[in-house]
C-alpha cells in the first residue's frame, strides 16, 4: 500500500496491527507516513508521528525520511529543514537522500535563490551528489524557462561532477528546448542521448512529437512519430493522449482517430483523448 501511495489502506492495515496487539516497529509507521506523500497529506503524516510516539515507538531514519518526502512533495523546504534538525538530534545525520529531498522541495517551491546554496552545502559535507540531485536543479530552471541556467547545470554534472546525465536529465533539457521552439537543438540533444547509450523512454519521445499544445510542423510530428513507433517503447495512456494531441495539433484527424482506436484496443482510452479526437473531427 505504501509504495503505491495508498494512505487509507496503509493506515487501515496499521490500525488492524495495533488492535491485534502486534509488535509495532518504526518501519510500520514510516510506511504509512510515506504513503501520505502521493496526496501531499502533511497533516496526516504528522498525526502518525504523534501516534507512534504516544505508543512509545521511537522514530528511526526511515520515519524522518518519510516525513521529509511528504514535505518535498508539498514544496516545503522549511519543514524539511525542521525534520532534518530533529533527526540530527536523534542521532541521524543528513545523508544524500535528505539533501535530494531538500532540493526537490526547493524545486517544487520554485526557490531558485536557495537551491544552489543548498547544493553547495551538500558539496561541503564531502558527500558526492548523484545525478538525481542535479536533475532537481536543472528541473527548476526548466520550470522557470531559464534554459541558459539549465544548460549550465547540465554541463556542471558532466564536467565538474563527472556524473553521467540519465534519461531524466535529457528529457528535462528536451522539454526546455522544444518549449523554446529550438527543435533542431532538441533533435541534436536526443541523438546525443542515444550516442551515450541511454535508451529514451516514452516521455522523451513525446517531448519531441509534442502534445498539440506547442507548435510543431507536420513533417516534424510525422518524423518523430515514426521514430517513436520504430523504438517499440511502451506507451501509457498519457503518452498516447499526448501523441494523439500532436496529430490533432497539425490538423490530421485521421491519424488522431487511428491512435484513439489503438488506445481502445489496449484499454487505455481516456476522456481527454476522446475530447481531443472529437474536436479534431469537428475542425477537419
Amino acid at each position: 500500500y505504501a509504495d503505491e501511495g495508498l494512505a487509507d489502506e496503509a493506515e487501515d492495515a496499521l490500525y488492524e496491527m495495533i488492535d491485534e496487539g502486534g509488535k509495532l516497529e518504526a518501519a510500520h509507521f514510516g510506511a504509512v507516513i510515506g504513503a501520505c506523500a502521493k496526496e501531499v497529506d502533511t497533516a496526516r503524516a504528522e498525526r502518525w508521528l504523534f501516534r507512534m510516539k504516544a505508543l512509545q515507538v521511537t522514530p528511526d531514519r526511515s520515519v524522518y525520511e518519510a516525513l521529509m518526502r511528504v514535505a518535498a512533495e508539498a514544496g516545503s523546504p522549511k519543514n524539511i529543514d525542521d525534520w532534518m534538525k530533529e533527526a540530527w538530534k536523534d542521532g541521524h545525520e543528513p545523508d544524500l537522500v535528505t539533501f535530494m529531498l531538500m532540493l526537490k522541495a526547493l524545486r517544487t517551491a520554485q526557490k531558485s535563490d536557495e537551491i544552489e546554496s543548498w547544493f553547495e552545502r551538500l558539496m561541503e559535507t564531502g558527500m558526492k551528489p548523484d545525478i538525481s540531485c542535479v536533475n532537481e536543479v536543472i528541473g527548476l530552471y526548466i520550470d522557470q524557462k531559464n534554459l541558459g541556467k539549465a544548460s549550465e547545470w547540465f554541463g556542471i554534472a558532466e564536467q565538474n561532477l563527472a556524473l553521467k546525465p540519465d534519461v531524466h536529465s535529457y528529457t528535462l533539457m528536451l522539454s526546455g528546448l522544444t518549449a523554446a521552439g529550438m527543435t533542431q537543438e532538441a533533435e541534436s540533444m536526443f541523438d546525443r542521448m542515444i550516442e551515450q547509450g541511454i535508451r529514451p523512454d516514452a516521455t522523451a519521445y513525446i517531448m519531441m512529437t509534442g502534445d498539440g499544445k506547442t507548435r510543431r510542423s507536420y513533417a516534424f510530428v510525422e518524423r518523430w512519430s515514426q521514430r517513436l513507433r520504430e523504438s517499440k517503447v511502451e506507451l501509457g495512456s498519457d503518452s498516447y493522449t499526448a501523441l494523439l494531441g500532436a496529430w490533432a495539433g497539425v490538423g490530421d484527424s485521421e491519424r488522431a482517430e487511428e491512435i484513439f482506436a489503438e488506445m481502445i484496443q489496449q484499454g487505455l482510452a481516456t476522456a481527454e483523448a476522446l475530447a481531443i479526437v472529437v474536436d479534431a473531427l469537428m475542425l477537419s
